[in-house]
């Protein structure tokens, strides 16, 4: 009997010791390329490097201002797709963008969590692209999206959901859905899973929006985003994730590798994040 509690004791232990071992991930602007409810600390920067298997790179790096947050994002979310039929030709480009987003949220120290963001974003680089508006090279794809996103987190589960106003346009036209002041409505939702027996494993999965260029003004396609992180240390992360464009067929889905990190100003790494 003394042995059989014996036993059960340093499993007890032993299993508190691994749980308090691998600590809570640091705060992630995004799940896949939806936003999260949750605001990155006063002075606490998160850094993203990504690329695709088409050799497309992508790098974001968020800046914590304590109620609010800066970002300054490439992406290549964006396509051009002028002459999109039966057979899409998509083209990646790259595009620089900009956003800034501010709310509120519980205490990461409870086990649960809620929050709510509001959040702006524009571009404000892209290259010159062709279509047929206007001229063979017609000008740069403008978009901009307004955000409202709530968010829950219980155990190893969080939810985000919202919806985000968009706004695209491109020599002139803009969305052939957004009517005369061409804003256009759409849900977003992400879900993030970490399974118990995996504390370092979370899976993904998330529906986003963008705008593409497409033959004659900017359309509007959704984006699936699924996949895994792992939390290789405590204040960095790797992502393997597939992104699934609205039209494309499976095999054109993009497989992405994101390494991201966080840093506290004025600490040594991986010491006081949240």
């Amino acid at each position: 009997m003394l042995r059989a509690a014996a036993v059960l004791l340093l499993v007890a232990l032993a299993t508190t010791a691994t749980a308090q071992s691998v600590p809570r991930p640091p705060t992630s602007p995004r799940v896949v390329h939806a936003p999260t409810a949750w605001l990155q600390p006063a002075g606490q920067l998160h850094v993203d490097l990504a690329a695709s298997h088409r050799l497309a790179p992508s790098a974001a790096a968020t800046f914590g201002l304590g109620v609010g947050e800066v970002e300054l994002e490439l992406t290549d979310r964006l396509i051009a797709c002028p002459d999109c039929g039966e057979l899409r030709a998509e083209e990646n480009f790259a595009a620089a963008t900009a956003a800034f987003r501010m709310g509120a949220a519980t205490s990461t120290a409870r086990p649960w969590r809620a929050g709510a963001v509001l959040g702006f974003r524009r571009t404000i680089a892209t290259r010159t692209l062709a279509g047929s508006v206007g001229s063979p090279e017609s000008g740069p794809l403008e978009a901009a999206q307004l955000h409202l996103v709530v968010g829950a987190r219980v155990a190893g589960l969080e939810v985000h959901a919202g919806a985000e106003l968009l706004q695209a346009r491109h020599a002139g036209a803009g969305l052939d859905e957004g009517g005369e002041d061409g804003f256009v409505l759409r849900p977003l939702a992400a879900i993030a899973w970490t399974p118990p027996p995996y504390p370092r494993t979370t899976m993904l999965l998330d529906v986003a929006w963008v705008p593409e260029l497409a033959a004659r003004a900017p359309d509007l396609s959704w984006i699936l985003g699924w996949g895994v992180r792992y939390q290789a240390l405590p204040w960095g992360a790797i992502d393997l994730v597939v992104r699934q464009r609205e039209d494309a067929a499976l095999g054109d889905a993009t497989v992405l590798v994101r390494v991201s990190g966080v840093l506290k100003l004025g600490r040594p790494l991986g010491v006081d994040l949240r």
